[in-house]
């Protein structure tokens, strides 16, 4: 399995549950992960070499469906010259798992993206996770940044991954501490299109 199968597969994973964030301050919103956020996740606007990856005619929701079963596209991605760009969140796309597991106390960002003016990104909440332990000073520094923004009200989703090996994204934001919930989502049976079948006639009785 490589590492753009292997997405997916976390990917799919995620879209199983709701995830009901709730933060000190009060406030409480439910994540989902839809088919059409994936793209633009894990970074695939930033293979420009491959114009039909980078930039799909199709819906996002049916690039990702035509990607999960397309072994020749996923080949593609990892032949892209600009896949450096995106390789590390790729190969660290399961860490999102990790991000969302239930419980307390975790800490949530309320994100400034004027805070980072290297990289504007438009985000509303940004949850992480440190990749070494704070006391090993010899450990490379790495955080995993998931970041969250509204889609309908209460309602949030995925708005990009990074893997940063600095703390560019978290200087001077406001922590807080939050709580995660999965909920499982009961996944809708698809309908069988039958066709309708006529009441047998009564047949006619004698006067």
């Amino acid at each position: 399995m490589d590492q753009i199968e292997k997405a997916i597969e976390t990917y799919e994973k995620l879209r199983k549950c709701k995830y009901h964030i709730k933060i000190e301050n009060g406030m409480e919103f439910d994540l989902l992960f839809g088919k059409q956020n994936f793209h633009h996740l894990i970074g695939l606007q930033h293979l420009t070499d491959k114009p039909r990856i980078a930039k799909p005619m199709e819906p996002q929701k049916k690039f990702y469906n035509t990607l999960a079963g397309s072994v020749a596209l996923q080949q593609e991605i990892l032949s892209s010259r600009k896949y450096k760009l995106i390789q590390e969140r790729v190969e660290n796309f399961n860490k999102l798992v990790d991000i969302l597991q239930s419980g307390e106390a975790k800490i949530i960002v309320a994100f400034d993206p004027g805070k980072t003016p290297t990289q504007q990104i438009e985000a509303e909440f940004m949850l992480f996770d440190r990749g070494h332990d704070l006391m090993d000073k010899s450990a490379d520094i790495v955080f995993y940044h998931l970041f969250m923004d509204y889609n309908t009200p209460n309602k949030y989703c995925p708005i990009t991954y990074i893997v940063e090996h600095s703390n560019m994204y978290m200087n001077d934001q406001d922590f807080l501490n939050c709580s995660i919930t999965q909920i499982p989502l009961i996944e809708q049976p698809k309908k069988e299109s039958r066709k309708k079948k006529s009441s047998p006639k009564t047949p006619p009785t004698n006067p």
